[in-house]
């Protein structure tokens, strides 16, 4: 087994994190609430450097682990905000896998993804679609008030304002979308699949940053058509900046924002 790991960050900070240890490698990508409390330098950067700092290389049991985790710092974030409004709480998606003798643990939460590549090159794509049915239907309003009042998709941004908010309100909610977040009572849904380790050929660990480049960004057909492929994940990231950088005010490729933190983990067997 090898493993190359690459990430790209969007701004001066990172909301992504990548974690290897002995047995696991994890991807996280950080969510910072529309309503915002001061923690510099985003709420979603300081909650995923929280999350990697209480993971031990050799980690076990984690999603027990997690769930200590977010206790940990729903009372630290009190601490440092003052503010026990849950608009307020940062979020983070998650993906990891751990490898467990023969079998292979695959887990996700909120839209972090794996993709799974057998030996037979056939790929899976684990991902809950709740949360991005939700940014889908956002996504066409945008579009139809960039329409509406002839802008660009960047100046209508703050028009679906209200609709992003109310999508992050349904965060662990029966009708919204599982995804990890601080609370004092955690109680997550995570996707898991169990795989044999010897049918694997390559495991995929991404960020959304990534998935623009089938989602949003139409380098590729699809998220099988892409890791059918030999993934240079090096180039992989300068295409998908390339692509978003070529469209700034956001039209022939409508999405929320220019750039996206990336991060991608890739094992071969």
């Amino acid at each position: 087994m090898k493993f190359e790991k690459a990430s790209r960050k969007s701004h001066y900070y990172d909301e992504d994190r990548i974690v290897i240890g002995d047995n696991y490698f994890m991807v996280m990508d950080g969510a910072t609430p529309l309503l915002k409390t001061g923690i510099k330098p985003s709420e979603a950067s300081w909650f995923v450097s929280f999350i990697k700092s209480h993971l031990a290389k050799n980690q076990e049991n984690i999603l027990e682990k997690l769930d200590k985790i977010s206790l940990l710092a729903y009372q630290k974030f009190l601490q440092l905000s003052q503010n026990s409004n849950p608009q307020y709480f940062p979020s983070a998606g998650l993906a990891w896998i751990e490898i467990n003798g023969d079998i292979v643990d695959a887990y996700t939460i909120g839209d972090c993804e794996i993709a799974i590549k057998y030996k037979n090159d056939n790929v899976k794509r684990i991902i809950d679609y709740r949360l991005p049915k939700l940014d889908a239907y956002a996504l066409e309003c945008l579009k139809a008030k960039a329409k509406e009042n002839n802008k660009s998709i960047k100046e209508s941004l703050e028009d679906i304002k209200d609709i992003l908010l109310n999508n992050r309100m349904l965060m662990n909610k029966e009708q919204g979308y599982p995804v990890f977040t601080i609370s004092n009572e955690p109680n997550f849904q995570y996707n898991h699949l169990k795989i044999e380790l010897s049918k694997i050929k390559e495991i995929y660990i991404y960020s959304d940053g990534i998935t623009q480049a089938f989602d949003e960004l139409k380098i590729y057909s699809s998220c099988e058509d892409l890791f059918s492929h030999e993934v240079n994940i090096t180039e992989l990231i300068r295409q998908i900046v390339n692509v978003a950088n070529s469209d700034p005010e956001l039209n022939r490729y409508p999405r929320f924002k220019k750039n996206d933190d990336i991060s991608i983990i890739k094992i071969t067997f």
